[in-house]
């Protein structure tokens, strides 16, 4: 932006402007590096006053908010950076406006900047009012800019080196770091003490490595897990042998105890978002504790080594009581849930909970006499209903039992794939919805190095095409050298991560059963909303399409690709394919209406080849709409000597030319304080001295005054500029006399200055009173801006009497001592002074014209007696 008449050593007024001030350097336009080429249509720069609407006037005391539209043309994600020095802020002489704090608003992916040296150096904190230049940037902008790109994460890489302790099952959690969602996967050892060191570590999806902290600071894992101190490394809480685990929000609830042996027993809290303990509540003491598992009431349950069902309130952080269904002991035990009862198995027991009764189900008096297993799980139909539960122990019998108690039939071929094993499934299997459709559950195995089983429900059957030692049934020779000893499994609706005794982390295909699992996935929030900020609607015509970019066609299965569209209460608002001729899936169908929604991409994998340390594959959804803005605010300063901004942007997109966009400019409106102002004054000279009247003359000038009978009043006009500003282009107005606004023409007034005009009425014969105005429009005003007019001002020039017959002194006019003794310049004779003559002139001639008549009359009469 620059400002007329302003010098600022940010930049020079732009070139289209008059400047009346010397200013040096480039002769581009302001703000613009020099060189910079014109930007078409890839940055646009509007402004408008806030409070009026107006795009070419601002008001003084008005906020300006500008707003530039930018491109990227280039076809592929760009480093990209948009800059907007403000002309004329601080810095600046004389300061032409000040930049509003907050006002500052860039499209999601970029980040917002401030400089307060002119854009030499940014900031990514606001400046407030000193800010002087803006700037917004975006390392991988996508193309087209009406778009939002997310980084498709590559294939998790085995985390070859153990863990650091006996990993149980995954626990996956989305992060926010930074304002970035990062998948995590977290493990806490089981049947450790935290005491005895650290016992949960956390591992970042993407990378492979250590989680960062939220701020993006580097960890030190593993952490402790601690009762109440946050980010000890010594902690003193030990984890049960066979823990599951309850996850709402980002906390994470587990089974604990403050010691080994018998010592309270309970709940314990970690807050995966903030990395830090939320607590521990003791809710009995015992030997040992088992659980944890969340019934849809809300309510948490554990199990107490004594083999009594404990309650634990997570919205009111306290128990809610303790409950006896039989069971004599539960020093090693599982739980699950059953549409809304509570399952559990412990020492060779199986038993029912019904938290509505808050005691043993029915049907469920007695516990069930089962296997010794930790792995109790739902028995599932084809279509995918839970029908009971089952228990999976190291022998190869698989019983199971429906709700109501009853023992009903192993699932066919279950105890089959299960018996390739001789023992080491104690733990319960993963079920989740694969590929596909069909409900899958995968079950552990520590011995013999480890291995995972597969069980189709939806065939009833081990799952066809998993495994690479039989039908549904695969090691992992690539990990640890086939060490796994697998104890659990997590799914993120792509790939299924594995954890063990052996500490390693690594993914697995759900499909095939195959190590690393080549499909990947990407979840965008996008509100195309978000990336305008002129407060106008209408900018968003439809959704448009999900396309992958920086990744080679070739190692994408897009026939077993898709995409799922949510809305924001995570509804599926539908399952779009990937269409392999276009390599793109079309969401056009989604109406704009509904926002923000959640794209989640799968994308099944050739091979990882594009993911290298310097390419990083994105998923882009785009939308037909406007070009993404950036925003903020001035406001001119209060000095009336500011009349006008400017204001042009510049941006820089890859190794694309910098362009600038076009320049805009504003008016700014003087508004009351600044609206120039003048007095005028008119006059008439009572002066008897010729010279004293005329131009320039000392008179006397008063407001009023007696002109004789006929005579000539000589007028004075008195314009003065009381401030501020200076006049430019005024007039009179005198309405009687012409002459007077024939003798100001148009003319400029300097602030504090006052002109004199002189001006004349001949043959005054009655009292006269002259009154004029002066008008004039404020400088640099756009065109219609009514004039400003002063306060009138008059003056009266009284007539002398008409002169009488007998020329009397009352009938001279005189009063000598008010006309000059000789004419004014520009009078041809005195009438003042000859008037009387004159008159006594006619009245002779009158009465001897009268006398000759009436002597004629005479005479006729006499001859005619005669």
């Amino acid at each position: 932006m620059t400002v007329t008449g302003a010098t600022t050593s940010f930049a020079v007024p732009a070139p289209d402007v008059p400047s009346k001030a010397t200013v040096s350097g480039p002769a581009d336009s302001a703000g613009v590096p020099a060189g910079t080429k014109p930007a078409g249509e890839r940055l646009v720069k509007t402004g408008k006053d806030v409070v009026t609407g107006s795009t070419t006037t601002a008001n003084r005391g008005d906020a300006i908010q500008w707003t530039v539209s930018y491109t990227n043309p280039g076809g592929s994600p760009a480093d990209t950076s948009i800059t907007d020095v403000i002309q004329g802020g601080p810095g600046s002489t004389p300061q032409a406006q000040t930049f509003v704090p907050g006002s500052l608003k860039v499209p999601p992916g970029f980040t917002a900047q401030w400089s307060t040296d002119g854009g030499s150096s940014f900031g990514t904190e606001d400046a407030g009012k000193a800010t002087n230049a803006v700037r917004a940037v975006n390392p991988q902008a996508p193309s087209p800019a009406t778009a939002q790109a997310a980084v498709l994460p590559p294939p998790f890489s085995p985390v070859t080196q153990q863990t650091g302790g006996d990993g149980w099952i995954p626990i996956l959690h989305t992060a926010t770091v930074n304002g970035v969602e990062t998948p995590q996967i977290w493990n806490v050892y089981h049947e450790a003490h935290s005491a005895d060191g650290a016992t949960v570590v956390c591992t970042e999806v993407r990378t492979s490595k250590g989680c960062t902290s939220p701020t993006g600071e580097a960890r030190t894992w593993p952490q402790a897990m601690n009762s109440s101190v946050a980010g000890a490394l010594k902690g003193d809480l030990a984890t049960n042998f066979s823990p599951t685990y309850v996850q709402i929000g980002s906390k994470l609830y587990y089974p604990a105890s403050l010691g080994r042996g018998p010592s309270p027993v309970g709940v314990g809290c970690l807050d995966l978002q903030a990395q830090q303990s939320c607590g521990f509540t003791a809710l009995a003491t015992a030997n040992a504790v088992s659980g944890v598992v969340q019934a849809p009431n809300g309510k948490i349950y554990a199990v107490s080594g004594t083999g009594a069902v404990l309650c634990f309130d997570p919205d009111a952080g306290a128990a809610c009581g303790t409950f006896d269904i039989g069971l004599s002991a539960a020093t090693r035990g599982g739980m699950t849930v059953v549409d809304d009862r509570v399952f559990v198995t412990a020492n060779g027991a199986v038993g029912c909970f019904d938290p509505a009764r808050g005691a043993a189900c029915a049907g469920w008096t007695s516990p069930k006499s089962g296997p010794s297993s930790l792995g109790i799980y739902p028995r599932h139909d084809t279509d995918g209903k839970k029908t009971g539960v089952c228990v999976t122990a190291t022998s190869p019998d698989v019983p199971c039992w429906n709700t109501e108690g009853n023992a009903i039939a192993s699932p066919p071929g279950l105890q089959a794939l299960l018996t390739m094993n001789s023992s080491g499934i104690n733990a319960a299997p993963m079920t989740f919805e694969a590929p596909g459709g069909h409900t899958r559950s995968l079950f552990p195995s520590w011995a013999k190095g480890g291995a995972a089983y597969c069980y189709d429900w939806t065939t009833q059957s081990p799952c066809a095409g998993f495994g690479n030692i039989g039908t549904g049934a695969a090691n992992f020779p690539s990990i640890g050298n086939g060490n796994t000893m697998l104890y659990g499994f997590a799914y993120d609706e792509q790939c299924s991560y594995a954890l063990g005794h052996a500490g390693y982390l690594f993914s697995i295909d759900p499909v095939t059963g195959s190590t690393p699992c080549l499909r990947v996935a990407a979840k965008t929030k996008v509100d195309p909303s978000q990336y305008y900020c002129d407060e106008q609607n209408g900018h968003v015509k439809s959704y448009s399409t999900v396309s992958l970019g920086g990744i080679d066609p070739k190692t994408v299965r897009f026939a077993d690709s898709s995409v799922v569209v949510k809305d924001s209460s995570g509804k599926t608002l539908g399952t779009f394919p990937f269409d392999p001729a276009s390599r793109t899936a079309d969401i056009s169908s989604i109406p704009t209406t509904v926002g923000p929604i959640t794209v989640s991409t799968r994308v099944a994998l050739e091979s990882t080849s594009s993911f290298t340390p310097t390419n990083q594959p994105q998923v882009i959804v785009s939308w037909d709409g406007d070009a993404p803005q950036m925003c903020f605010r001035t406001e001119p300063v209060s000095d009336c000597a500011v009349t006008s901004v400017h204001n042009q942007a510049t941006l820089v997109t890859g190794s694309l030319a910098p362009v600038a966009s076009n320049r805009v400019s504003f008016h700014v409106a003087p508004g009351e304080k600044c609206l120039p102002k003048a007095k005028v004054v008119k006059e008439i000279c009572t002066s008897t001295d010729k010279a004293a009247c005329g131009k320039d003359g000392a008179g006397p000038w008063t407001s009023s005054t007696t002109v004789p009978w006929g005579g000539t009043a000589y007028w004075r006009i008195t314009v003065t500029n009381t401030g501020p500003v200076a006049i430019t282009g005024a007039t009179l107005d005198d309405q009687r006399e012409a002459s007077c606004v024939k003798a100001a023409g148009t003319f400029d007034l300097a602030v504090g200055k006052s002109t004199h005009f002189f001006c004349s009425t001949s043959n005054i014969t009655k009292d006269t009173t002259n009154t004029v105005t002066a008008s004039f429009v404020p400088a640099d005003s756009p065109p219609g801006t009514k004039p400003i007019t002063t306060a009138p001002s008059s003056a009266t020039a009284k007539s002398s009497p008409r002169p009488g017959p007998t020329g009397d002194a009352g009938s001279t006019g005189g009063g000598g001592n008010h006309q000059p003794d000789s004419d004014p310049p520009g009078n041809n004779g005195s009438l003042a002074r000859t008037g009387t003559t004159i008159g006594l002139c006619l009245l002779v001639a009158a009465a001897l014209l009268g006398g000759g008549l009436l002597a004629r009359t005479a005479a006729r009469r006499s001859r005619s007696t005669g």
